[in-house]
């Protein structure tokens, strides 16, 4: 079982991904791309992540598309056979690197890995995601960066919707921390429950 959680830059994604990995006994998977250059045990090097920015800063979306897209693949055929929770995964990769000449690439990307089983979207508006980056580092290169200001939850929304992936959200703004864990253990909680149901009644 694959589940995704996404967003833009402080909605709280990695607190509340390595929260569920935890509760509910998933593998936890940070930042796929590393899976493709066998980092999946280390941070993001200096040296890797200035090959990362060089990726981001070129010019054609179908080159960056695939190449985010293998960091999907790697990570996922690692954990093959294992329940896991991904830390950013195609939502992710469409808002920052795709146009609308890149979905042939989704369907592939789709067809060798399958889609989530669910994406939990974290919503934030800009504000609030921008105090709690200063709040976390106020040398956070995120806080100089204008594209980290833009608003991209309708393009999240419509990547799942377009693509029919099975999907919630937590608005987070004005939540604290323990509460956004609650609605996340609860829309797993309710999703887990209706999985387990469904695979009972199919083996009777």
């Amino acid at each position: 079982m694959v589940i995704a959680i996404e967003g833009m830059d402080g909605v709280g994604k990695t607190t509340i991904a390595k929260h569920l990995s935890e509760k509910y006994g998933f593998a936890f998977i940070d930042k796929p791309i590393k899976y493709l250059f066998g980092k999946e045990n280390e941070k993001i090097t200096p040296e890797l992540d200035r090959l990362l920015n060089l990726i981001y800063d070129y010019d054609d979306n179908i080159i960056k598309t695939w190449f985010f897209g293998l960091g999907n693949i790697m990570a996922v055929r690692n954990f093959a056979g294992h329940d896991i929770i991904i830390d950013r995964h195609f939502v992710s990769n469409y808002y920052w690197n795709s146009d609308d000449s890149c979905q042939a690439i989704y369907r592939a990307l789709f067809d060798i890995i399958g889609k989530p089983d669910l994406t939990i979207i974290l919503y934030a508006d800009t504000e609030t995601r921008m105090q709690r980056i200063k709040h976390r580092d106020e040398t956070d290169p995120d806080l100089f960066d204008d594209e980290k200001y833009d608003d991209g939850f309708s393009r999240m929304i419509e990547f799942v919707e377009n693509n029919s992936h099975f999907y919630r959200v937590i608005d987070t703004s004005g939540l604290t921390i323990n509460e956004v864990k609650h609605s996340a253990d609860s829309i797993m909680d309710d999703f887990l429950n209706k999985n387990i149901s469904l695979v009972m009644t199919k083996t009777r």
